[in-house]
Parts: structure tokens; C-alpha cells; sequence
């Protein structure tokens, strides 16, 4: 009797069958200065990831009105090898970048100081769907500076913070929400700016968190942060002291979910001592070791090669006593630096982690001229490795899938035969 193929597979050394090993990591993340010479000739002070329909790309937005030495007035786009104009831009100061869709498609929405986006009236926001600009209603009266979307049980909006206290009529204390046809307050407000967004689970569920400027939100105390469940404000655990907070980012590091907040402060929850960067629970606010010795702009989480990590921008040159110029890394325990030496006067306001196709990066935007004496103009790339993922042997799985068809196709015949004699 012959022995069926597919059989005959199961006594093939497992040596060809199995997963080749992958050769060890030969890549060593470094800093990359030459994104898109001459990088850009004023200041990044936003990143974005959007998909226009080619695939995700970086967009990086600020003060700057040429990119790559391509005119883009406040916002380009990152293309792989060099950068691009949105149209005609934004006529003034791009501050922060969302992405979102409102049912009408995915789109790129920018905020800022701006009043026409693509020679469209846009009153401080904007939104771009991968070829034109468009307006968001009557739009705000100031500032726009941050984004966040968040579902409050009514379905995902955009939300967006600020310095604005108005949308045409109606009374819009420092932070908003978008209906889709119109901008909406939430409850009273704060009393002062709003400079951050953060969507964060403190296993109560999802709620939207604001940092900045304010003391107080819907009328009762929160100092510079706190929290939006969708129908009322409440204070985060005594909040921070002075001055203002940044940044925020939710990060489950193997110790439960936190949320890390940035900004200039020395102190959170009323007596906890932390220089300008904490991180709070759910229940209790605690220090990243001694924090950094200046104020933290940007919060990102990228994995470099060796697991995800949070990464802080600033104006700081330590953290945890570590030299660490404008940019550190907390792996959950411990401060380490990238080994950069930006230009004197320097600061980091921008973060982004993004994998062009190329590389996996963490695009580093600010006000630079320099980093370790080579010529950096406002934006630089700290490039990371691709995971180590094992792959099956080119031999072992061309065998593999050989055996499997003709044992399939032994089989089939077989039944036939079966069939035909039946």
C-alpha cells in the first residue's frame, strides 16, 4: 500500500521545518539630523500620523514657513524622503494636530493662532482631508492647543483645548467639543487655559483629562489638572503646584495603567515632591525619581528595539540626575539619555513615534539649530530597530508548503478511488 504524502511530511527533520533563527540585533538606534535638509527654518511645535489614502505619514506643524526648503506655511508633510505643503498652509502659528473622523472620513485637524487654512476662513482650527482645507463652524476666538478624541457614552468626538473662551456666540471656557456641526462647551469650563488633552481608564473607566493653566474646572478647585466623565468636572488628587502643566500621556508599564504628567512644578497631590514630571494611578500621585531640573514639554511612548518607553522633551538638561539634554527616556524605573547634545538655548516641544516604511522613529520637533555639532534646523529623528521576529527558512517553508499541497492532493484521490470502487 502506498504511504500517503501528507505523512510522509511528518517524517521530515524538523530542522527544515522549523522557523530559522534570526540573527542577532545588529542595529544600534543613533539620532538622525538629516530629516528632510534643511529641516525647518522656525520652530515644530506639533506632530500628527494621518492617512490620506497612501498610507500613514508624519505631518509636523509650528511657526516654520518653509520645510525642506519647500514653502509650507505652518504644516508639512513628511513623505519618506522629503517634505511637502498642505495646500497654501495656515496664515499663522499651527500649536497642536488631531486626527479624526466625524463620520465624514478620516481627516487631519490642526489648531493654532491661524485665520484662513488654505485661503479658507478658519478661525484658530482647521481641518484637512487630504486635499483641501475646510472650517469647523464659526470656529474659536483664541488659541487652539490641544486635541483629544474621546467617547463620553454618546459616541467619539473631537475635543479640543485652549486659550479660547468663545465660538461665535456661545460662551466656551478653554475647552470644547465638537458635534460635528458645531462646538459645544463642557459644563462651565475652566478659569484659565487649557494646554493639554489625555484620554485615561483609572479602572473606572475611560474619562478625558485636562492639564494647563486653570485652577479651577465646573466652578469647583482642580489645580492645573483634572477630569471630565462626560457629564461633570472633578480635581485629580490635589492636583499639581505651580506653575502650569504640558503634557500627558497614559501608559500601562507592567505596573497598571498611569497617567504621566509633564510640565513646570515641584510638587503634586498637596505634599508628593516631583520636579515637573509625575504620574498618578487612579488613587495616589507619586515622583519619577527626582524628575528633570526644567520644564517638560512633550510626552511620547516609542519602542526603540528593546520595549516601549516613555519619552520626555523639554528645557531640561537632567533627568533623574542624569545629563540629558532636551530629551530623556523613563524605562518605569529609571532615566536614561539619548546621548545628544543639543545647541545652547535649545528646547524640545514635539514628539512623535512613526514608522515611514523605512525605519521606526521618534521625530523630535523644537527650536534647534544643532545637535552634536551637526546641523539640525528644528527637527531630528532618534531612529529605533525593527522588532526581531522570527521567520520560517526560505527552504524549510517552500518544502513545507510543497508537502502540504501534494498530501492534499494524495488525499483527494485517495477519497475518489475510495468512492469509485464503492
Amino acid at each position: 500500500m502506498r504511504t500517503p504524502v501528507l505523512l510522509l511530511a511528518l517524517a521530515i527533520p524538523m530542522s527544515i521545518l522549523s522557523p530559522s533563527p534570526v540573527p542577532a540585533q545588529t542595529c544600534t538606534p543613533a539620532w538622525d539630523t538629516a530629516i528632510g535638509d534643511p529641516g525647518m527654518n522656525n520652530r515644530v511645535l506639533s506632530f500628527g500620523v494621518y492617512d490620506e489614502g497612501s498610507g500613514p505619514r508624519l505631518f509636523g506643524a509650528g511657526l516654520f514657513t518653509t520645510a525642506g526648503g519647500v514653502t509650507a506655511n505652518r504644516i508639512a508633510r513628511w513623505n519618506v524622503s522629503a517634505w511637502s505643503a498642505l495646500g497654501t498652509g495656515l496664515n499663522s502659528q499651527t500649536l497642536s494636530l488631531g486626527v479624526f473622523d466625524d463620520g465624514s472620513g478620516s481627516a487631519l485637524y490642526a489648531g493654532g493662532g491661524f485665520l484662513t487654512a488654505g485661503g479658507v476662513s478658519a478661525s484658530r482650527v482647521a481641518r484637512w482631508n487630504g486635499t483641501s482645507w475646510s472650517a469647523l463652524g464659526a470656529g474659536l476666538n483664541n488659541n487652539v492647543e490641544a486635541f483629544a478624541v474621546f467617547d463620553d457614552g454618546s459616541g467619539p468626538a473631537i475635543y479640543a483645548g485652549g486659550h479660547f473662551t468663545m465660538s461665535g456666540a456661545t460662551s466656551m471656557n478653554y475647552v470644547a467639543r465638537w458635534t460635528g456641526s458645531a462646538w459645544a462647551p463642557l459644563g462651565t469650563g475652566m478659569d484659565n487655559p487649557v494646554l493639554a488633552l489625555e484620554v485615561f481608564d483609572d479602572g473606572t473607566g475611560p474619562a478625558l483629562y485636562a492639564g494647563g493653566l486653570f485652577t479651577m474646572a465646573g466652578g469647583a478647585a482642580a489645580s492645573r489638572i483634572a477630569k471630565w466623565n462626560g457629564s461633570a468636572w472633578s480635581a485629580v488628587g490635589g492636583g499639581t503646584s505651580s506653575t502650569v502643566v504640558n503634557a500627558m500621556k497614559a501608559w500601562n508599564y507592567g505596573a497598571g495603567p498611569a497617567l504621566f504628567v509633564g510640565g513646570a512644578f515641584t510638587s503634586v497631590g498637596g505634599s508628593v515632591t516631583a520636579s515637573n514630571i509625575a504620574k498618578w494611578n487612579g488613587s495616589a500621585w507619586s515622583a519619577l525619581g527626582t524628575g528633570t531640573n526644567g520644564s517638560v514639554q512633550a510626552l511620547e511612548l516609542f519602542n526603540e528595539g528593546s520595549g516601549t518607553q516613555l519619552y520626555v522633551g523639554g528645557l531640561f538638561s537632567t533627568a533623574g540626575g542624569v545629563s540629558a539634554s532636551h530629551v530623556a527616556r523613563w524605562d518605569g524605573s529609571a532615566w536614561s539619555a539619548l546621548g545628544g547634545a543639543f545647541s545652547s538655548g535649545s528646547g524640545v516641544y514635539a514628539l512623535k513615534g512613526h514608522d515611514d516604511g523605512t525605519v521606526p522613529a521618534l521625530y523630535v520637533g523644537g527650536l534647534f539649530s544643532t545637535l552634536n555639532g551637526q546641523t539640525a534646523n528644528n527637527i531630528v529623528r532618534w531612529t529605533g530597530c525593527a522588532s526581531d521576529t522570527p521567520a520560517l527558512s526560505a527552504r524549510g517553508g517552500a518544502v513545507l508548503a510543497l508537502l502540504f499541497v501534494a498530501g492534499g492532493v494524495a488525499l483527494l484521490r485517495s477519497r475518489r478511488r475510495a468512492i469509485s470502487r464503492s
